[in-house]
């Protein structure tokens, strides 16, 4: 779930794209606080969630490489050199980048001690973001 709306901020910095990337719930004050991370483009979150499911699938590969090595047979000689031919070929990815232009925290009220994304999301459209449209 995420919030469509265009919104330049007082540095010119235009983000259309917004999505609640935590929820840190604090039940002494009955508040919560969102941080919400905001994009030029959708198509710059679709990038970052591409990104991080290549670390995903990249991890595993060396995951199961470590495995085979750490018990080298001559059955499982050709998928090691699958493997790593496989993860040689992989460009170098030390992390998965992080593509939003702004990273704002919120504070809401928990109401009865109830929380649930969608009444963040439907807060944030009362309250921050106006005229949003639900992605």
């Amino acid at each position: 779930m995420a919030l469509r709306q265009s919104i330049t901020n007082e540095k010119g910095a235009t983000t259309t794209y917004h999505r609640i990337v935590k929820a840190k719930l604090d039940f002494t004050t009955k508040e919560a606080t969102l941080t919400v991370f905001s994009y030029a483009t959708e198509s710059l979150r679709q990038a970052e969630k591409e990104d991080s499911s290549k670390l995903v699938n990249r991890d595993k590969l060396v995951e199961r490489l470590d495995e085979l090595i750490s018990n080298p047979t001559e059955e499982n000689e050709q998928e090691r050199i699958e493997l790593s031919d496989k993860l040689n070929s992989l460009a170098p990815t030390a992390e998965s980048a992080s593509l939003h232009l702004l990273e704002i925290e919120y504070i809401l009220p928990l109401l009865n001690g109830d929380f649930s994304i969608k009444d963040a999301y439907k807060w944030l459209k009362e309250n921050v973001f106006i005229e949003a449209m639900d992605v």
